[in-house]
């Protein structure tokens, strides 16, 4: 399957394995913030880093 079409896999088979993570560059470390999304694949910081706006795609 082509890559470009599995993201409709993902959403019709209920996949919730989708996780929103954030990267720390000086510790390395990996954190995750979110899990069980479908398809996050929208992602927004606000100006003042005070909150994050997330659109996920769901069945």
């Amino acid at each position: 399957m082509p890559i470009c079409r599995n993201y409709i896999y993902v959403i019709v088979s209920g996949n919730k394995t989708g996780k929103l993570m954030k990267y720390d560059p000086k510790s390395k470390e990996t954190t995750v913030l979110l899990e069980n999304l479908t398809f996050p694949n929208g992602v927004a910081l606000s100006k003042d880093g005070y909150f994050i706006l997330i659109a996920d795609t769901t069945d």
